[in-house]
């Protein structure tokens, strides 16, 4: 066995064991954490100097240093203010160190990636066998243990939501690496754990994905310059959305509390604690507040998460870091669509819409997603194709 092959077995073990949350240690290191640790010191040891090399005459460079600056240097610091002066207790330092390997795993996997060092076909073939197998192991042979209630699986996770979440995310992998009937077979049973853990997010997301790729195919028959296309699919999907919520504002508010579990019980759900995101955002919003659960449902600093990754990056990191990781991501489907790749482009779209409902930016397999959408705008040598 190559030690190519080995490496990209191990990182796709650390991916596929991401959702074992149950199995964690003191609720901080389980499998996943261990190979990712692994895979990290691996990264760091063989190409420790290409990744802590820093150019500052490109957009590739820039970006680089930014993130650099706001996860190892800003977020630490306004961490130990709000712990040390502030004295708020929703402060969360123990996951400063997550961040420091969600940044090495990004560039890391982006060096590996452009010099042929990963074979990410291997990566999503472990990955997603890893998640479907433990996930059956749980439904069928420890029934009780994998409900987290009469209609919603969970299986080794905490909370069906991780579940969901890595779903998601491996199907990426899967579409993009995996090829001819293994590619559909796996991303079915994906899919099918991924609706037994009863997530209206997951549902829509699927419906969005659905949706976007027959209208970004449609637009196919429109022979005219692709930026107009774009400006022509934005406002028809504007629109749609403006009249549904015109016309039908009371089904979607109901709907809305309906899906969002609890909702009414503390007077808005996911709603208040996005308002009082946004309160808390303007009195630190270029470099945030370091690390922690800084919203609430009375108020801003109550120890409650955001549930949406941009507002809780922005809280967290400030608003440029939160701009950039999107840029990354949402230019990765613009250029998609440029190139008529319309399966990638709106999957793209619909995993942004998840992280409107979940802070899944904590995980490390966000920043391994995260690499492959940096390599596909700024390593000109590779394509994805879907």
């Amino acid at each position: 066995m190559s030690k190519i092959t080995l490496w990209s077995i191990i990182l796709g073990l650390a991916i596929g064991t991401g959702h074992l949350t149950k199995l964690r240690v003191l609720n901080l290191i389980g499998p996943s954490e261990v190979l990712f640790g692994i895979f990290a010191i691996y990264i760091l040891v063989k190409h420790g100097k290409r990744i802590f090399s820093f150019e500052f005459n490109s957009l590739e460079g820039l970006i680089k240093i930014l993130l650099f600056l706001n996860i190892f240097i800003f977020a630490p610091i306004m961490t130990m203010i709000n712990i040390l002066i502030l004295k708020l207790p929703q402060s969360t330092p123990e996951y400063m160190f997550s961040f420091f390997i969600g940044w090495i795993l990004l560039f890391g996997v982006y060096v590996l990636y452009k010099e042929n060092n990963i074979n990410m076909e291997t990566v999503a073939l472990t990955s997603s066998i890893i998640f479907i197998t433990t996930n059956l192991i749980s439904l069928f042979f420890f029934p009780n243990l994998s409900m987290y209630s009469e209609t919603r699986f969970e299986g080794f996770a905490k909370n069906p939501n991780q579940i969901v979440f890595y779903s998601t995310t491996i199907l990426i992998l899967i579409f993009i690496y995996i090829k001819g009937f293994t590619k559909y077979t796996l991303a079915g049973l994906i899919i099918y754990i991924g609706i037994l853990a009863g997530s209206d997010a997951y549902n829509l997301t699927l419906f969005v994905f659905v949706f976007m790729f027959f209208i970004l195919n449609f637009t196919r028959f429109f022979k005219v310059n692709y930026k107009i296309k774009l400006l022509g699919l934005i406002l028809i999907v504007l629109i749609i959305s403006a009249c549904i919520l015109i016309v039908y504002h009371n089904e979607v508010l109901s709907l809305w509390y309906f899906a969002d579990e609890g909702a009414e019980e503390t007077g808005g759900g996911r709603l208040v604690l996005y308002l009082n995101s946004m309160k808390a955002l303007i009195l630190s919003p270029i470099i945030g507040f370091g690390l922690g659960q800084l919203s609430g449902f009375s108020r801003p600093f109550e120890g409650m998460e955001v549930h949406n990754t941009f507002l809780d990056f922005s809280l967290q990191f400030g608003l440029i870091f939160s701009f950039l990781v999107y840029s990354i991501i949402l230019y990765s489907s613009y250029k998609a669509f440029k190139e008529k790749n319309y399966l990638f482009s709106s999957f793209i779209i619909s995993y942004v819409i998840l992280g409107l409902f979940h802070y899944y930016g904590r995980h490390f397999i966000f920043w391994i997603e995260l690499s492959i959408f940096y390599s596909y705008i700024f390593n000109k040598n590779k394509s994805i194709r879907m």
